[in-house]
């Protein structure tokens, strides 16, 4: 397998799995700002990567807030942009798409924290 490395260098950004896939998401690039960076791994074609873009550019508090996976699909939700992002776009593993949708409030930090709407 060939060495793996990022479109684009960045700090504070989300991970999962789905398959033989592993999908880095957003973060923030060197200059401070929100990435909207994806970076999918083939893991089962000798780790090649395919880059898109998340439907918000934002970070994802340094590891606080992780993506999630289930039944092929993996989950990246809230997180910061400009503000508090209500975003979560759901990777499909499958077709190796997107499929945007929204949280009923915005949330930053981990899933699991109760938050104000």
């Amino acid at each position: 397998m060939a060495e793996l490395t990022l479109s684009v260098p960045r700090s504070r950004l989300a991970a999962a799995s789905v398959g033989d896939l592993i999908i880095f998401a957003g973060g923030r690039d060197s200059a401070g700002n929100p990435s909207d960076a994806v970076d999918v791994f083939d893991l089962g074609n000798k780790g090649t990567r395919t880059t898109l873009a998340l439907s918000v550019a934002r970070d994802f508090d340094g590891g606080q807030n992780m993506g999630a996976s289930c039944l092929g699909k993996a989950f990246f939700g809230g997180g910061a942009a400009a503000r508090q992002a209500s975003a979560v776009d759901i990777f499909n593993g499958e077709t190796r798409t997107f499929d945007p949708t929204r949280l009923h409030c915005r949330r930053r930090g981990a899933s699991w924290r109760r938050s104000r709407c």
